[in-house]
């Protein structure tokens, strides 16, 4: 099997683990939408910097 195929197939469930772990171990719980920003914005930076990227605005 390729491993750009193994690469692929195993990104997800890091990115899941790393942000499991992010809220349940590192952010507080009191402030619930601060932490899923933080908690999505992470990821999304990533793939925006991995695919190069940038949704330009509707016109």
């Amino acid at each position: 099997m390729p491993v750009h195929l193994l690469l692929s197939a195993a990104l997800p469930p890091i990115l899941w683990g790393t942000t499991y772990w992010l809220t349940t171990e590192v952010l507080w719980t009191d402030r619930p939408l601060t932490t899923a920003l933080i908690r999505l914005l992470v990821p999304g930076l990533l793939l925006v910097a991995a695919l190069r990227y940038w949704p330009r605005p509707a016109q």
